[in-house]
């Protein structure tokens, strides 16, 4: 049976970002199988184009850019005196206008978003939503579209988490009274989905320990791979015995990951007592940035 899906993800392609990535392959996934794909983005503001936007160049996938409302500025690093200035003119602008995160990028979205959702439900015949975030804020304006539809069933889909995350979105350094009002959208967004995705089984547990009411509706949908992205070499004889065994980490390095690194290098120093040879021939690759607090 095929269906109408209304998604909704702030950044999507030609937005880059790694961000835009999941519900790219995802919603190329479903228009393939045959589904109808509406989505709801933002604008892009940036100069730089995503390395994803072949993806949703599909006769099945239908997009509905809307203003981004959000400085640009605030999403790079400031270099010059003048960047540095209008990026603390906006940090100032969003703390006094946010009850909680000042960095909330679908903060002046809830207006425009339930606008054109409800009209390509109406219009569309849409029952099915899925809101992907960050930016959080945009999953509670999706929950909330449904006290204006009947029979509308909406799916939250979480890259990263919430309240509880202690890599970025500045949650570890928010303020009580700050962190109590995102505390809140969550509870209510988590509460009001009729079902949830998360991308890893730690989230999906970590979900069900927080509010376990929402046992049952809380799922695991890892991003994956697209083997149309992977390509195959034949490789014969010698060029398989290498003396080294190559791992490559491409990407950021956030602080607070001792649960991911710990076990890590634990298992190193066992695997180097259990097997040296084996061991001596590892080799550990990392390219991108670490963010620090």
């Amino acid at each position: 049976m095929k269906h109408r899906i209304l998604l909704i993800s702030y950044v999507f392609p030609p937005f880059p970002g790694v961000g835009g990535r999941r519900w790219a392959k995802f919603a190329r996934y479903l228009a393939d199988a045959g589904h109808e794909v509406h989505l709801i983005c933002a604008k892009n503001i940036l100069k730089d184009q995503s390395a994803w936007t072949h993806d949703v160049l599909h006769p099945g996938i239908f997009l509905y850019p809307l203003p981004a409302r959000y400085p640009s500025i605030l999403l790079q690093q400031p270099a010059t005196f003048f960047e540095k200035l209008l990026y603390k003119f906006w940090q100032t602008i969003f703390m006094l206008v946010s009850n909680g995160s000042i960095f909330e990028r679908a903060l002046f979205w809830k207006k425009q978003l339930h606008k054109k959702a409800i009209d390509l439900i109406q219009s569309k015949r849409i029952e099915t939503v899925i809101v992907s975030g960050p930016p959080f804020h945009l999953l509670h304006h999706a929950v909330a579209i449904k006290e204006k539809m009947n029979n509308l069933h909406v799916i939250v889909d979480l890259r990263d988490p919430w309240t509880d995350n202690k890599d970025f979105f500045g949650f570890s350094r928010m303020s009580k009274s700050r962190l109590a009002y995102e505390q809140k959208l969550e509870r209510e967004t988590m509460l009001g989905a009729d079902a949830i995705l998360t991308v890893a089984s730690k989230m999906s547990e970590a979900l069900v320990k927080k509010y376990p009411a929402v046992k049952g509706k809380v799922f695991t949908l890892i991003n994956g791979f697209d083997p149309r992205e992977v390509t195959t070499t034949q490789f014969e004889g010698e060029m398989v015995r290498s003396e080294k065994m190559r791992f490559v980490y491409a990407g950021s390095l956030y602080p607070n990951l001792e649960y991911v690194f710990i076990p890590f290098a634990e298992y190193l120093v066992r695997l180097r007592k259990k097997d040296p040879h084996l061991y001596s021939k590892l080799v550990f690759d990392f390219y991108g940035s670490a963010a620090v607090e």
